[in-house]
């Protein structure tokens, strides 16, 4: 029990981490959230997760345009982890069964044992 909640667990940090990376992609200048930004989220300091999460908030107000665009980039999103998470988690399971969860402890875990991991998760730590 204690190794599926940490494996939901794991995967809800790779999804939340891996979301937030990315989507500081829909600032990007050119994009069809661009004047809903600057609109809806003009005095929201970009990173983390907080241009999109502003966007959310004002969802009723954003154009289709944009909310299409963030749709694709979440399907992008969720489509990344999978991989992520099919290429890692017997590594993790592994090689970092005791490592709490959280500020980056299981990702720091498998680079340190990076001579170990599998060639797919290896693949996936050097993206």
């Amino acid at each position: 029990m204690k190794q599926m909640i940490k494996i939901f667990t794991l995967t809800a940090m790779v999804l939340s981490f891996v979301m937030l990376a990315d989507c500081d992609s829909v600032t990007m200048a050119g994009d069809p959230c661009k004047a809903d930004i600057q609109r809806l989220c003009s005095d929201v300091k970009p990173g983390g997760g907080r241009i999109l999460q502003c966007l959310k908030v004002h969802e009723g107000q954003v154009s289709q345009e944009c909310k299409v665009f963030v749709h694709k980039q979440a399907e992008k999103m969720q489509k990344k982890f999978t991989t992520w998470k099919d290429a890692c988690e017997k590594d993790v399971n592994r090689l970092c069964p005791d490592v709490p969860i959280g500020e980056g402890r299981i990702i720091n875990c498998l680079k340190a044992h990076k001579a170990q991991v599998s060639p797919a998760c290896r693949g996936q730590l050097n993206k």
